[in-house]
């Protein structure tokens, strides 16, 4: 399959899909950095399930692989695949009000991506280009 963009960058992911027993596990092997896995799952909850991969746009699809290493901290890693007949809408948003993201509607549910620096752009551009608007979303 040909790709029109692909870039690293992290997606939100449901805090669900945490792999409770591996940060558990990691954190009783780390106990005198004083990391608790309650610890952790707090700040989980708090920031959301932000997890590291690639993202890669076609014409059909827009799919997100997670990397080796948060595949760990995860239940279920595989990709993530998005038919683009699906993407309702795509917009620039943002986290914590100042971190770029681009956030698209997915049959009425959030798919938030975010990248590095002017990767956001690029990613918005690509996504409009293949979705079924072209167009932001509301907002």
């Amino acid at each position: 399959m040909d790709h029109i963009f692909d870039a690293r960058c992290n997606c939100l992911m449901s805090t669900d899909n945490v792999s409770t027993e591996f940060i558990a596990d990691l954190t009783g092997r780390l106990k005198g950095f004083g990391l608790t896995s309650d610890l952790v799952m707090t700040n989980v909850k708090r920031m959301g399930n932000w997890v590291g991969g690639h993202v890669y746009v076609s014409q059909d699809t827009v799919t997100f692989s997670t990397n080796a290493l948060n595949k760990a901290f995860q239940r279920d890693s595989s990709d993530l695949v998005v038919p683009t007949a699906m993407i309702l809408g795509v917009e620039m948003g943002k986290m914590m009000k100042i971190a770029k993201t681009v956030d698209c509607d997915v049959a009425g549910n959030l798919l938030r991506f975010r990248c590095f620096g002017s990767t956001n752009d690029k990613l918005l551009a690509a996504i409009r280009s293949v979705s079924n608007t072209g167009l932001e979303t509301g907002g």
